[in-house]
């Protein structure tokens, strides 16, 4: 029979290597667990008592419900555009005019070009959606489907040209719920 010498030095890296392994298993098993629990239990049942945000998903680079960017009148948009000038900002208002055209070399092929006129109470101002060219309009309301007098909130993005002044450019439509 052969007797192997173990060194306190070797037992305390074996009972270390043990520890952290049988950890990080628990751990992980844990965190599997938190999963399934949480996968299972409806939406609607966990009432945190706060006030309820709005339905919108999480939108924009920031991936935060469309409530949480800064709204801002169309007035004072126009009026000092460099102030937000790539920058990503909501809009409120109803819309006046669409006109939607088809460009048949964009820049994957066809894509539509929509041009939406929104009117707030401080003033007027159109708004591109590019169709499926960057910044793209994610929602799953489409631009073209918009109708004149309906009531909408969208998160743009505004970038200063000399000509124009003001370019905003469609990354999320939502319909205002009455």
């Amino acid at each position: 029979m052969t007797c192997q010498k173990v060194s306190s030095r070797g037992w305390w890296k074996s009972a270390a290597r043990r520890f952290k392994t049988s950890w990080t298993l628990s751990s992980l098993g844990l965190l599997i667990a938190l999963c399934v629990v949480l996968s299972v239990i409806p939406a609607g049942a966990v009432e945190l008592g706060v006030q309820e945000l709005p339905l919108s998903p999480f939108v924009g680079p920031h991936q935060q419900p469309l409530a949480f960017y800064q709204q801002i009148p169309i007035a004072t948009l126009t009026a000092r555009p460099a102030d937000y000038s790539l920058r990503y900002v909501r809009l409120k208002g109803t819309v006046s005019a669409v006109e939607t055209t088809v460009r048949p070399n964009a820049c994957v092929g066809p894509s539509e070009l929509t041009f939406i006129t929104l009117e707030d109470e401080s003033g007027r101002l159109v708004v591109i959606d590019a169709g499926r060219c960057a910044p793209r309009n994610l929602s799953p309301v489409r631009a073209p489907s918009l109708a004149t007098g309906q009531q909408v909130e969208m998160l743009v993005f505004i970038a200063e040209t000399p000509q124009s002044g003001v370019e905003a450019l469609v990354t999320w439509i939502e319909l205002v719920r009455e």
